[in-house]
């Protein structure tokens, strides 16, 4: 995850790609337009 997030998530002050958060056993799931991603750390 990169950038500014919701409130949820806060800013991560990432503006890096190869700084982002690097997520393992990603799942997703399409909610009206949106898309909501699960992952661990």
């Amino acid at each position: 995850m990169i950038g500014n997030g919701l409130g949820a998530i806060g800013d991560l002050g990432i503006t890096k790609v190869d700084r982002s958060i690097k997520l393992k056993n990603i799942d997703y799931k399409k909610i009206g337009k949106d898309v909501m991603i699960e992952g661990y750390l």
